[in-house]
C-alpha cells in the first residue's frame, strides 16, 4: 500500500471517529466506534495482503509424499 493511499484512508476514519462527538448515548458511541475501529484494520489488512501477494512469487514446489 502506497503511503498516500494509507494516509488518505486513515485520514477519512479520523473524520469518522470525530464524527462520533455528536452522539450524546455512550453505548451508542462505543457501538459505533468499534464498527469503525473493525472496519479500519480489516480494510488495512485487505491491503497489506493485496501489496503482499504481488510482491511475492508463486512457489511451484510440490512436496513428494510417496
Amino acid at each position: 500500500m502506497e503511503h498516500r493511499e494509507l494516509q488518505t484512508t486513515f485520514e477519512y476514519y479520523v473524520q469518522q471517529i470525530n464524527a462520533l462527538s455528536t452522539i450524546d448515548n455512550f453505548y451508542d458511541y462505543e457501538k459505533k466506534f468499534v464498527e469503525l475501529h473493525n472496519a479500519l484494520g480489516k480494510e488495512m489488512l485487505e491491503k497489506s495482503l493485496e501489496q503482499r501477494a504481488t510482491l511475492e512469487r508463486k512457489k511451484n514446489f510440490k512436496p513428494d509424499l510417496e
